[in-house]
């Protein structure tokens, strides 16, 4: 099966960029705007904004009323949705081809005047915090990954996580977003993709109609990501409302692109990801020690972190899990891989790497990012290849640099004690 993609690249004279792919297999568009501000974007006291504008950018433009985006989506049979992450915030729509010029209206007008009223500001103020407060600040484990991108990366920009800190957007003013919409949602800014049953030249002219006469500041300085090594093992226990032991420890791994990154994949399914992984089984089903093991390995732009997951058994030790897992790690780097297990993980990459190439969501999202971490949109097609190239050498290598002995950060969630058995 031939899976390569075709792109057609042009830029605006305001500097947005455009991308176009089209594919005929459905009666589909997808229209995706990426915007190259993220948490590591954000001003010291300002933690949490980017993801706070995400909510804003729904309330309400110029000629959409509030709240209205959605639902004008909705009434075409589409869907709309949108993420912050570190280093971009994606929004996009997936529509009827016919309605490609109504995602475009839409996307253009909050870019160029979104409706940034105090009633709005305050009504998203209320829906972020509550959100951080039931997904991260009262959920079980909730506060790992903020814990664990604070000592991973100290310092950084990658400090400190997307939902950021409630006193911040809580002081967030309304000339506060005026100032970070100016700065951040201009053209220049912006990376453009259109996948589905489109007319390039039509798209164009489209794009050009809702697109063309918007003209904002471009000169944004950005500050410089700086890292520290990790000299010595971190190690936290945290009194939480759970009723299992659970326990995060990570690793600092490279960033995203990089040919180990690919490598990791595999690193991840052998040993982590699936019930016939050495570490489920033996952890799992041969010493049940723990209830479950997965891992997720996290790479953007300037670093990467990788994350193993461990619940653990009621009355059982969770650092003999702990030791397990390094023991087989330094197995895995040192003893033998087989060929059937490195040829089952490629036929499921493959396998996954298909699918991705017929999702216009998933072409977009990925494109985007390869556009704002590369400059390159052609990246998606030498993915498969660059799986399929990985050997058994590079596995045992990308495991020895960076698991065998390395700093790392390990979070022990333990169940809170009761005060009346005290």
């Amino acid at each position: 099966m031939n899976t390569k993609l075709i792109f057609e690249e042009f830029s605006l004279p305001n500097k947005l960029h455009c991308v176009l792919h089209k594919n005929t297999s459905n009666p589909l568009v997808n229209v995706t705007l990426g915007y190259k501000v993220g948490a590591k974007d954000e001003e010291p006291g300002q933690f949490g904004v980017a993801h706070l504008f995400e909510h804003l950018m729904f309330e309400g433009s110029q000629h959409i009323p509030k709240s209205q985006h959605q639902q004008i989506v909705m009434d075409c049979g589409g869907r709309t949705n949108a993420f912050t992450m570190q280093d971009a915030t994606v929004y996009y729509e997936d529509v009827p081809a016919n309605f490609l010029e109504t995602a475009l209206w839409l996307e253009s007008d909050r870019m160029n005047a979104i409706d940034l009223t105090e009633e709005n500001l305050d009504n998203q103020k209320k829906v972020v915090l509550e959100e951080k407060l039931q997904r991260y600040d009262n959920a079980p484990y909730g506060t790992f990954l903020a814990m664990t991108m604070k000592n991973i990366f100290p310092g950084s920009l990658y400090e400190h996580t997307t939902i950021g800190e409630a006193e911040h957007i809580r002081n967030f003013s309304r000339q506060d977003a005026i100032d970070f919409h100016h700065k951040f949602y201009s053209p220049a800014n912006a990376e453009l993709l259109i996948s589905g049953d489109i007319d390039i030249d039509q798209s164009k002219k489209l794009i050009e109609k809702y697109f063309g006469d918007i003209t904002k500041a471009n000169g944004i300085i950005r500050k410089e990501n700086k890292f520290k090594e990790l000299t010595e093992d971190v190690t936290e226990t945290i009194e939480d409302n759970v009723m299992l032991e659970k326990f995060y420890m990570s690793f600092k791994i490279p960033k995203a692109g990089s040919d180990e990154e690919f490598v990791m994949e595999y690193f991840t399914k052998l040993l982590f990801n699936n019930k016939s992984s050495r570490l489920y089984k033996k952890l799992v089903y041969e010493k049940m020690l723990l209830k479950n093991i997965s891992s997720f390995k996290f790479s953007i732009q300037d670093a990467g972190v990788f994350i193993i997951i461990g619940t653990v058994n009621p009355g059982k030790s969770r650092e003999d899990a702990q030791k397990i897992i390094l023991d087989e790690i330094r197995n895995f780097a040192e003893g033998e891989v087989h060929d059937n297990d490195m040829a089952k993980i490629k036929n499921e990459l493959e396998f996954g790497q298909v699918n991705k190439m017929i999702s216009l969501n998933r072409i977009n999202v990925a494109s985007v990012f390869n556009r704002m971490y590369y400059k390159d949109v052609n990246k998606i097609n030498e993915e498969l290849s660059r799986y399929n190239s990985v050997t058994k050498e590079d596995l045992k290598k990308v495991t020895k640099k960076y698991f065998v002995d390395a700093k790392k950060v390990t979070l022990n969630y333990i169940p809170k004690k009761n005060k009346n058995n005290n």
